[in-house]
């Protein structure tokens, strides 16, 4: 049985998410096909992988990206979190800091707070 999601987070900057996967240790592989069980070969424009198993981007009309997951047993999960929410996590952080220093700020300081979400100081010079 599979279990697929689609992140809600529009994705506009696929080296800004190719960041925050590897900060979260996962390889990333541009253009290839995933393979699943359930749905057959999907068409995605960068693969995710992690601890054997995989996420896809895929881009939609609108030039935004979406990852798609299939949540069932797949052991990814454990690094980017059940439906990707660890990933999205870490790539709005990433996009939130790329933001703030071209704005001319400087990041002072970035902290995971006990609820998940995160807390990141920024210094206008």
């Amino acid at each position: 049985m599979s279990h697929w999601t689609k992140s809600k987070v529009k994705i506009k900057d696929r080296a800004l998410l190719k960041k925050a996967a590897e900060k979260l240790g996962c390889t990333v592989e541009e253009g290839k096909t995933f393979h699943s069980s359930y749905a057959g070969d999907i068409k995605a424009d960068m693969i995710i992988s992690a601890k054997g198993g995989q996420a896809a981007l895929q881009q939609n009309a609108d030039g935004t990206y979406t990852v798609v997951i299939d949540n069932w047993c797949n052991p990814i999960t454990d690094v980017v979190g059940q439906d990707c929410a660890l990933l999205t996590r870490e790539y709005t952080t990433e996009l939130t800091k790329e933001q703030a220093l071209l704005m001319g700020g400087v990041i002072t300081s970035e902290q995971v707070l006990q609820d998940g979400s995160v807390e990141i100081e920024i210094a206008v010079l």
